[in-house]
């Protein structure tokens, strides 16, 4: 595209036969938005590593919100979900509770700190580490994993949810 009005001769179509150029101030940047795009993609994605790259993404995101403060990378609800929701959908069968727990106790932390007050943990955070928990192989493993999963929401105080769980 060489400017104008499309019709390749450079004029402005006003007949004036001056070029128009559009430039752009700057590039293209990721947002909350794309960012849990991505990470959403990841969750749903049969790929062996794919949970690693959601968490991967996160930790960019969290790293670079620190660093310069932009609201409009700082990690949510549905970001952090989109995560927990990756690790209990993950191949890796003894591992998957552990890391989901890890990033709702990170979720937590972050909320409950007043940190990040655009990251409250709600009852799909806990659902889906839930699922982790169930799909992880080993019952001494999935009873630790659901032992610490109580521990995390005994601490939460919100009464008015009873996300408890026993196997």
């Amino acid at each position: 595209n060489n400017g104008g009005n499309g019709n390749g001769n450079g004029n402005d179509g006003n007949g004036n036969g001056t070029r128009r150029v559009t430039l752009l101030r700057s590039p293209a940047q990721p947002n909350i938005r794309t960012y849990s795009s991505v990470i959403d993609a990841w969750s749903r994605s049969t790929l062996p590593l794919a949970a690693r790259r959601a968490q991967a993404i996160l930790d960019e995101m969290e790293k670079l919100w620190k660093e310069t403060g932009d609201t409009k990378i700082q990690p949510n609800t549905v970001t952090y979900c989109s995560v927990i929701n990756a690790h209990a959908r993950s191949r890796d069968m003894t591992n998957k509770a552990s890391a989901a727990l890890q990033v709702l106790k990170r979720m937590q932390n972050v909320y409950e700190s007043g940190i990040n007050y655009n990251a409250k943990p709600t009852i799909v955070a806990y659902n889906s580490v839930l699922n982790a928990c169930a799909t992880t192989y080993g019952t001494v493993r999935r009873n630790n994993y659901s032992r610490q999963y109580n521990n995390i929401n005994s601490s939460n105080n919100n009464s008015s949810n009873n996300n408890s769980y026993e196997p």
